[in-house]
């Protein structure tokens, strides 16, 4: 199958999930254990959810760590690039 655009893993990851041959086709239980899913979740799970779950403490009346705030922006945008890479144009020929 032939792809427009997308991580090798993704397309993998689709492939495996198209394949017509039941017996060959992935598993829903393999397929939450694929290296594509299971790396995008990982990625998920970083510094990011730590600065969030800090940022969301500080509103009881403590002040807000401006470089705090600023490691979860460049994070946020890290993950955006990332989730827009491993989706962007996603089709197959």
């Amino acid at each position: 199958m032939q792809f427009w655009s997308g991580s090798e893993l993704a397309k993998d990851f689709v492939d495996a999930l198209l394949e017509t041959n039941p017996e060959l086709r992935l598993s829903a239980a393999s397929a939450l254990k694929h290296e594509w899913f299971v790396g995008t979740r990982n990625h998920l799970n970083t510094r990011s959810s730590r600065s969030i779950r800090s940022v969301t403490r500080s509103d009881h009346g403590h002040r807000v760590d401006p470089l705090e705030v600023d490691r979860l922006a460049g994070d946020l945008q890290r993950l955006a690039k990332f989730q827009q890479q491993s989706t962007k144009h996603y089709g197959f020929l």
